[in-house]
């Protein structure tokens, strides 16, 4: 397809071009001619990756989110923002694939996507094309752990929308880049999972998104 009919890397972007793997093939195989079985080598953890995160779009993870269903580790919401109805879902589960397939068309295809793992860690996850503004849902969950942890908050909110990770409140960090809210990672040590449960995680969610609902 590539060599042949010229087809290629399409994008007009000229990194997607040079990373992009037709583009990584074309390097390597002029680099090492003489060795396609280092070529090959090199080449198959990639497609190995690929297809390996392909099965679990179609298979393991539709069949984890049916069985977080039928345990009661799931739920549905809806809020109004921005003058417009946005969909979302919270789910129980361990797999980092989770949280882009509820927002693909293979899945339910919601707004925004709330994990927690068997660790107790919370990540907030956003359509990033809808621009849905979390400026307040990170005031409200900061005001919150703040308050479970028997501290006052202060005073002015806009310490509390600051991007990353704040002083006082290292459980909560707002990255705006990818327009998400997280409480540490899949790998975090040195950040506590957060003291608030997920009820009012999704109630304080709810409240911040459907507050810019006119």
């Amino acid at each position: 397809r590539d060599d042949r009919f010229g087809k290629g890397t399409i994008s007009p972007d000229s990194l997607d071009r040079a990373f992009g793997l037709p583009g990584l093939i074309m390097s390597i195989n002029k680099s090492m001619p003489q060795d396609p079985d280092r070529i090959c080598k090199y080449m198959m953890p990639l497609l190995w990756g690929h297809y390996s995160e392909e099965w679990r779009r179609h298979y393991g993870i539709p069949q984890e989110f049916e069985e977080r269903k039928v345990e009661g580790k799931t739920k549905a919401f809806e809020v109004r923002h921005k003058g417009k109805k946005m969909t979302g879902m919270y789910v129980e589960s361990d797999s980092q694939s989770m949280a882009g397939w509820l927002r693909s068309k293979m899945g339910p295809y919601v707004d925004v996507a709330v994990i927690k793992n068997s660790k107790g860690y919370v990540s907030i996850l956003t359509k990033q094309v809808k621009r849905i503004d979390l400026r307040l849902p990170i005031v409200f969950l900061r005001e919150k752990e703040l308050a479970v942890k028997g501290l006052t908050p202060p005073q002015d909110q806009n310490l509390l929308s600051h991007i990353g990770r704040i002083e006082g409140v290292p459980e909560w960090y707002y990255d705006t880049a990818t327009n998400s809210i997280l409480n540490g990672t899949a790998n975090s040590e040195t950040i506590p999972p957060t003291s608030i449960d997920s009820e009012t995680i999704i109630s304080l969610l709810k409240r911040g998104l459907n507050e810019f609902g006119a």
